[in-house]
């Protein structure tokens, strides 16, 4: 007749809680839960500080008419007397401007802005598109060169930037592929936001 064999039971250490895992388990568990509060606090509390500097900068885009009146007379006494001369090297050194909006549209539903501005002789751009921005200053591109940024936000991928006046369209590279994004030629909107004349802007992008 053959016995069968009964499994072996193991032997615990003396004041051994046969529960103490699961704690360490649970206890492990409230501190990764812990963490990945803190860390979406974190994340809410940034994206928090760009909605705000967004809407800032979108403030100083509503300017009154009064203000805006004094601006257009300011620039076209300073453009007649030929006190600042943009875009070319060695050419004097343009008065601080504030941002102003040089354009705006929008893509995939999502708005974008593009502002400029002069800096110490450079001119600056930035655009906003949802609660992300990318800005730059530099000398005015001339003749064929071209400038160029880009900018994640919550639903795009833009390039953008400024190029000198002969460039029609610019080369980019976006998601691993070549476009040619056409340029527009400064306007009036663009001239008074700091953009010379001789300098074309583009913005373009695609849905993430």
């Amino acid at each position: 007749m053959s016995l069968q064999s009964r499994p072996k039971q193991r032997k615990l250490p003396p004041g051994y809680d046969p529960d103490f895992p699961y704690f360490i388990r649970q206890r492990e568990l409230i501190v990764r839960l812990a963490e990945q509060a803190a860390h979406e606090r974190e994340r809410a509390a940034r994206r928090e500080l760009r909605r705000t500097r967004t809407r800032r900068r979108l403030a100083l885009l509503r300017p009154t008419r009064r203000v805006a009146a004094m601006a257009a007379v300011l620039s076209l006494i300073a453009a007649s007397a030929g006190a600042v001369v943009l875009g070319r090297r060695g050419s004097g050194t343009p008065a601080n401007t504030t941002p102003t909006m040089a354009a705006t549209g929008s893509l995939n539903g999502e708005r974008w802005t593009l502002l400029a501005w002069h800096r110490a002789g450079e001119l600056c751009i930035e655009l906003l598109a949802g609660e992300s921005e990318q800005s730059t200053c530099d000398l005015a591109p001339t003749g064929n060169q071209v400038q160029t940024l880009k900018l994640q936000s919550p639903a795009n991928d833009y390039v953008f930037g400024v190029t000198g006046a002969t460039v029609q369209r610019a080369n980019v590279r976006l998601h691993g592929h070549h476009l040619a994004v056409p340029t527009s030629p400064t306007t009036t909107t663009g001239h008074a936001a700091g953009i010379p004349t001789n300098v074309r802007w583009f913005v373009s992008g695609e849905g993430r």
